[in-house]
């Protein structure tokens, strides 16, 4: 049974027996009223106002019940209240559940007169909550990165908290420069990072709440601080001297320190900023310049450039990403340039930088010698194995699928780090050799509408993210929504293609997928799997990527590569591109046997002929013979006639 606990507002007090007596007498009706309520998971917290001091009962109930009796009523147990609001308690509910409470109260003294207010009117429907415990959020006004300086946060709390002091703010490389609680429930403060990369921010168990409560589970919130980054450093070196400048995304204290190149080695931030030369901001706020002086002619060096944000960390391009190697001419000749290895997008301490060799490799002498996974002028793509179908010993695992949501258009740096990344990721997953995940198609579908805003706000977010232009806040892309077809292919051994299918499906959840584009700040929508099947046979891996290439007909049939045969209404050049009951006619497999008819209605049509010559000649051989028999009766009339005319005229005569 549901107990109920009383809680007195501080000026309550017992009255003294003889007065309660006294009281009973004059007392002549006593209500009640409910003036507010408020749920937690096992709690339900009544605030109720009596005319005078009483007793109080109150019933819980399933939601809907109806009005309890009395008795019932006072089988609960029995707490007092004062006049005014007392908060009233009723405690060991379930959580998530409905309730219907009533109240019935007696004034104080044996036996007590029952209140004037009918029980049905102190009736409350309420709700618990699904969490009873003192818990708190960590939110910010971005999503997982930011350049901001100092960089704000707020904490809500479920429950009105007690002073907070700094110490219970516990932050890892960032230090908590201001704080205000803003109420009860609510806090803002301010951490000023120490170093690019990520920040954390917990709460300490020792925060409790204004009756006490324990914080449960500590709230714990991390995000990026991505600082500062300097795009490519431009160089002209002249016999003894050499101009350098470079462009910041924020403003920043830039230095810069040449070695000569057979004596160069990639000196510490601390090294560069305390033995360079500090370089001078020139009309653009975030441009920088120096002149680099004492140089010898025809020799070779390398610059290096570190630095740091006006009273913040450092930036954060690494120092071996600024190296730039430049030769000085001889006197008189046009100055030459620098020169750097070429870059790709990487990932550092969860920063996303656009680094030389895309920090999968090192430089030399302005070219990229990449690591053994790793392969591309930049060293951004993936080493696979090449397995390009099916053989006796191994499978393809084939998964398509379709990524929608804010996606720019395609950038040849982006796709390659994006691509890796989803090896990599797909790769971690599967628990399998990244070389085994081959990504065959990469296809963006195009929105015409929205096509030359995307290709914009993509060249204006990239540049941001090089150091080539000043940071601003990135536009928001979704109303420039996109889809990207993606089909991938796994290679397994043929007696655990079955099992890695089987992972396929579970593990390239759209979380994973999720994740991925997040690294380079892209927001994903949804995430379809459309295809995940194995692929047994010798043919070409095209035989199943759902395009038209190779020597196909039509998608994935025909032709002489291809063991699928095309079905009635797909392209055909003959009749061994179509399926054994169709044919080719007219370009187009037919599930009509064109040919068959076209057989049968050529000796239909030959039989037809034959006959009818048969019967011309039969018609001209009777009319000739209808024409010969009757001339020697004809003739023998005539002789005869003739034979009498004679006589008659030797009578005559």
């Amino acid at each position: 049974m549901p107990s109920v606990l009383l809680s007195h507002l501080p000026n309550a007090q017992l009255k003294h027996p003889l007065c309660i007596l006294l009281l009973v007498s004059i007392v002549t009706s006593l209500s009640i009223s409910v003036t507010g309520s408020r749920a937690e998971s096992t709690l339900i917290h009544l605030y109720i106002v009596p005319t005078d001091p009483c007793y109080l009962w109150c019933s819980p109930l399933p939601f809907g019940a109806p009005v309890p009796v009395t008795p019932l009523m006072k089988s609960m147990t029995q707490y007092q209240l004062q006049t005014g609001t007392n908060e009233v308690v009723l405690s060991n509910l379930v959580p998530d559940t409905d309730y219907t409470v009533y109240c019935y109260a007696e004034t104080l003294g044996s036996p007590g007169v029952a209140m004037t207010t009918p029980v049905e009117e102190t009736r409350i429907d309420i709700s618990t909550t699904t969490q009873n415990e003192f818990h708190a959020t960590i939110t910010a006004s971005f999503e997982g990165a930011t350049t901001a300086y100092p960089v704000p946060l707020s904490i809500a709390f479920t429950q009105s908290v007690q002073q907070i002091a700094q110490s219970q703010l516990i932050v890892t490389n960032a230090v908590v420069s201001s704080f205000t609680q803003v109420s009860l429930t609510e806090l803002t403060l301010a951490v000023t990072p120490q170093e690019p990369g990520e920040i954390t921010l917990t709460l300490d168990t020792s925060v409790k709440s204004v009756s006490g409560r324990t914080l449960a589970a500590p709230p714990s919130f991390a995000f990026t601080y991505k600082g500062a980054v300097v795009s490519q450093s431009s160089v002209l070196a002249y016999d003894r001297y050499a101009l350098l400048s470079v462009t910041a995304s924020k403003p920043a204290h830039l230095y810069c320190l040449v070695f000569p190149k057979k004596l160069a080695v990639t000196p510490s931030v601390d090294a560069v900023m305390n033995s360079g030369v500090l370089m001078t901001a020139a009309d653009a706020a975030t441009s920088y310049t120096a002149n680099i002086t004492s140089l010898a002619p025809q020799t070779e060096y390398v610059v290096f450039v570190a630095g740091r944000e006006p009273f913040g960390p450092r930036i954060a391009t690494p120092v071996a990403d600024t190296r730039t190697a430049f030769t000085t001419v001889r006197t008189g000749e046009k100055p030459s340039t620098g020169t750097q290895c070429p870059k790709g997008w990487a990932v550092k301490n969860n920063l996303l930088l656009f680094s030389q060799c895309s920090d999968h490799g090192v430089c030399v002498d302005g070219a990229c010698v990449c690591s053994s996974a790793y392969t591309g002028p930049s060293c951004g793509a993936m080493q696979t194995l090449g397995v390009e179908s099916a053989n006796t010993t191994h499978h393809l695992v084939h998964t398509a699928l379709t990524v929608s949501g804010a996606l720019p258009a395609s950038d040849e740096d982006q796709d390659t780090f994006l691509q890796t990344s989803l090896q990599l990721a797909t790769a971690g997953v599967l628990q399998i050799d990244p070389a085994r995940v081959q990504i065959r198609l990469w296809e963006y579908q195009t929105d015409s509408e929205s096509e030359s805003k995307q290709v914009l706000q993509l060249q204006e977010k990239r540049l941001r993210q090089r150091g080539i232009l000043p940071f601003f806040p990135g536009r928001s892309l979704r109303d420039a929504t996109r889809s990207l077809y993606i089909h991938m292919t796994m290679v397994a051994a043929k007696d655990a293609s079955a099992q890695l299918l089987e992972r396929v499906r579970e593990a390239l959840s759209s979380d994973t997928i999720r994740r991925v584009f997040q690294s380079m700040e892209l927001e994903v929508e949804a995430v379809r799997l459309d295809r995940v099947f194995i692929q047994e046979t010798a043919e070409p891996y095209t035989c199943y990527n759902n395009r038209l290439d190779g020597d196909e007909t039509d998608v994935d049939c025909g032709g002489a590569l291809c063991n699928s045969r095309c079905a009635a209404s797909q392209i055909c050049k003959a009749n061994t591109d179509c399926e054994s009951t169709a044919s080719c006619f007219n370009g187009k497999c037919s599930g009509f046997n064109w040919t068959r008819v076209f057989y049968i209605a050529c000796i239909a049509v030959g039989v037809i002929v034959v006959i009818v010559v048969v019967s011309v000649v039969v018609s001209v051989v009777k009319k000739k013979r209808t024409r010969v028999s009757p001339s020697p009766p004809i003739r023998q009339v005539r002789g005869t006639a003739s034979y009498v005319k004679r006589h008659r005229n030797h009578l005559h005569h």
